[in-house]
C-alpha cells in the first residue's frame, strides 16, 4: 500500500538511537523511489499501539510530576526556537503525522490518518480524522491545517518562524472539502513528508489566531493533543490536564502533568532521590555522576536510568555581519584552535562526542576517519594553533581584539560559555560574558544583537534539509550568524531535489567539507543524555530526537 511506502521512506530519514558508547559505522542512506507512473491511494492507517508486556495492562489516572530548568520565551509553537518551549506545549498539539512513542524513529499517522502521492510526485494529498476537537471544543479542520502551514511558510507581520526555509518547495495548499487537504510542491523533496511531523508543523487553530490576533498563542495553549493547558506560574510550574475530548479515546492515560521549574540541575536530582519527583526527562537530563550514582545499591532498585546520543550540537556562532567576524581568516583561526574533545568534557562532563555539521551517528556525516584528519579536528593541537595565530596575523589581529559572548542564563549555558572564553584567550581574544534571562537572550538573538553567541541546537529530523537548512542556507530561520555564501547554497539546492540517494550522499559532504572551509560557526560537541525515573513510571522510551517522545500519550504509573 502507498501509504505504508510512505511511511517506510520517511522513517529511513530519521537516526536510530546509538549508544555512544557503542557506535557501528554508519550505513549509506537507503534508497529512496521515484514517484510511480500512476498516483496510488493510500490504504486507511492507524497509529501503532505501544507494545505492553504480557499479562501488564497500564493504569489509569495520576499526574506526572517533573521539571525543566528555566521560563520558556514563547509558548507559541510557530515562533518557538528552543526546547524549553517545546517541553511545555508539545503534549497539548497535534500535527498531520508525529513519531511513534513506542519506536521514536518511525513516523505514524496523526490527525491525518492516510495520504497518498501523485504520479510526478510533488502532489501530497491528506485524508483527516473525523470528530476532531480543539481544547475550547471548536472543530478541526482542514481549513486550519491550510492556515498552519501558510503561518509557517510565510509568516504574517509580527511572526518570526525558523520552519519558513523547511517549506520553500511548497508551491500551493488546498482545503478543497473540511477532511481533505492538498500541497503540492514546485519539484519533488525527498524530505517533505517528514516536515509534516510535529514540531515541523504543529497544527494551530485558526477561529483563534483570527479572533484574538497573532499575539495570542504567545501566552494562549489551545491545541488538540492528549493534554490541555491548565494554568503556568512562571519560575514556578506548568500544569496540564488530560483532554477527555482527544481524538484517540483509549489515551493517554495520565490525568495530567505538572512541571517545575528548577533551574540548579542538583535540586533537581536531589528531589527524583527522595521521591517528590517522578522523572526527570526534559533535556538536559541527568549529568553523567547522576547516572552514576543511581547505579549505586541505594538507587538502583528505586530508580531507572535511560541514556544515548542525541541529535543536539553545542555551537560557538559568530556574527559575520559584524567585524571582526565578517573576515573568514578569524573564524577559520577560531575553528582551528578549539579543542572539541576538551569541550565534551568541560561542557558535558564527559558526554558526548566529536561531530560536524550532521550528527556523528547519521547515515549523512562526514566519516570520522575524515574527520580526524580535518584541520581543526586532529588530535594534535599544536599545528592547529600555529596556523590560528598566523590567520589572526594575515587578517590584522596578531594583539587579539574584544568581544562578547551571548548566552542565555542557566548552568549548562553558562558552562559552554566560559569554556569557549577560555579557547579564544589562547590566540588572545578576550571574551566577556553578557548572560542574560531566555527572552531576552532570545530576543538579542533573533536581532542579531551580539558578537558571538553560545547556545546547544537540537533537531526534529535527521535529513540534510532540516539540519542543514535553517542554519546555514541564506535567509535559512535560524541563521544568526547572518552566513551567506552562493556555493554552500548552490549544494544545500542540488542535494534537496536528488532523488537517488547515493548522488544526494556525496553532495551533502561536498556541502559540509564547504561549511568546514567558511565557518558559519563552530560546532563544539554533539551532545549524550540521560534521563532518570522512578521504576514506577511506564511507557516513556528514550529517542536520540529531542521532540519524539513529549507526547506522553503512553505514560502511566504503576503505583
Amino acid at each position: 500500500m502507498r501509504s505504508k511506502r510512505l511511511l517506510g521512506i520517511s522513517s529511513c530519514l530519521i537516526l536510530l538511537g546509538t549508544s555512544l558508547t557503542s557506535c557501528a559505522p554508519a550505513a549509506a542512506p537507503p534508497a529512496t523511489p521515484k514517484a510511480p507512473e500512476a498516483a496510488a491511494k493510500a490504504a486507511p492507517a492507524s497509529p501503532v499501539a505501544t507494545p505492553k508486556p504480557a499479562a501488564v495492562q497500564p493504569k489509569r489516572g495520576g499526574i506526572l510530576k517533573f521539571t525543566q530548568e528555566s521560563d520558556p520565551a514563547t509558548v507559541d509553537p510557530h515562533q518557538m526556537t528552543s526546547s524549553i518551549s517545546y517541553e511545555l506545549v508539545y503534549a497539548s498539539y497535534s500535527g498531520l503525522s508525529r513519531w511513534d512513542v513506542s519506536q521514536t524513529s518511525r513516523m505514524v499517522p496523526d490527525l491525518a490518518k492516510e495520504w497518498s502521492l501523485s504520479a510526478d510526485g510533488k502532489t501530497y494529498t491528506f485524508q483527516l480524522r473525523e470528530g476532531v476537537k480543539w481544547h475550547d471544543g471548536q472543530a478541526f479542520t482542514s481549513a486550519d491545517v491550510k492556515y498552519s502551514l501558510e503561518r509557517v511558510k510565510a509568516p504574517p507581520k509580527g511572526v518570526s518562524s525558523r520552519w519558513a526555509s523547511l517549506f520553500l518547495k511548497v508551491s500551493s495548499v488546498e482545503a478543497p472539502d473540511p477532511q481533505t487537504f492538498k500541497v503540492t510542491l514546485k519539484e519533488p523533496q525527498p524530505a517533505f513528508l517528514a516536515f509534516t511531523s510535529a514540531p515541523w508543523l504543529p497544527l494551530v487553530p485558526r477561529h483563534v489566531l483570527e479572533k484574538e490576533g497573532q499575539d495570542v498563542l504567545a501566552k494562549k495553549v489551545v491545541g488538540t493533543g492528549a493534554f490541555r493547558f491548565k494554568s503556568y506560574e512562571r519560575g514556578v510550574s506548568y500544569d496540564a490536564e488530560r483532554f477527555k475530548d482527544y481524538f484517540d479515546k483509549d489515551r493517554p492515560y495520565l490525568d495530567g502533568f505538572k512541571q517545575f521549574i528548577v533551574p540548579d540541575v542538583g535540586s533537581r536530582f536531589a528531589a527524583l532521590r527522595t521521591g517528590q519527583l517522578d522523572a526527570i526527562f526534559i533535556f538536559p537530563g541527568i549529568t553523567p555522576a547522576q547516572a552514576e550514582e543511581i547505579a549505586k545499591p541505594e538507587l538502583k532498585d528505586k530508580l531507572v536510568v535511560q541514556k544515548g546520543a542525541v541529535e543536539a550540537a553545542w555551537y560557538f556562532a559568530m556574527n559575520i555581519a559584524r567585524k571582526p567576524w565578517s573576515d573568514v581568516r578569524v573564524r577559520k583561526a577560531v575553528s582551528l584552535l578549539w579543542d572539541r574533545k576538551a569541550s565534551i568534557q568541560a561542557i558535558e562532563d564527559g558526554f558526548g562526542d566529536v561531530g560536524a555539521f550532521m550528527s556523528p551517528g547519521s547515515p549523512w556525516s562526514l566519516p570520522k576517519e575524515e574527520l580526524a584528519n580535518t584541520p581543526g579536528y586532529r588530535a594534535d593541537k599544536s599545528a592547529d594553533l600555529a596556523e590560528a595565530k598566523k590567520l589572526m596575523a594575515d587578517a590584522g589581529y596578531p594583539n587579539g581584539f574584544e568581544t562578547t559572548i551571548l548566552t542565555r542564563k542557566g548552568s549548562s549555558y553558562e558552562k559552554g560559555s566560559v569554556f569557549s572564553a577560555d579557547q579564544l584567550a589562547k590566540i588572545a581574544i578576550k571574551a566577556t560574558l553578557n548572560v542574560q534571562e531566555s527572552t531576552a537572550y532570545t530576543s538579542a538573538r533573533l536581532k542579531r544583537e551580539f558578537d558571538t553567541d553560545v547556545q546547544p541546537l537540537g533537531f526534529g529530523v535527521d535529513d540534510p534539509d532540516a539540519v542543514l537548512s535553517i542554519t546555514y542556507v541564506t535567509g535559512g530561520g535560524q541563521n544568526y550568524t547572518s552566513f551567506s555564501d552562493p556555493e554552500s547554497d548552490r549544494l544545500f539546492a542540488e542535494q534537496s531535489t536528488t532523488l537517488d540517494q547515493a548522488k544526494r550522499k556525496e553532495t551533502v559532504l561536498q556541502l559540509q567539507r564547504r561549511l568546514l572551509d567558511q565557518v558559519p560557526l563552530v560546532i563544539q560537541l554533539w551532545r549524550g543524555r540521560a534521563l532518570a525515573h522512578q521504576k514506577y513510571v511506564k511507557g516513556y522510551n528514550f529517542s536520540t530526537n529531542l521532540y519524539n517522545n513529549w507526547t506522553y500519550i503512553d505514560v502511566w504509573l504503576d503505583k
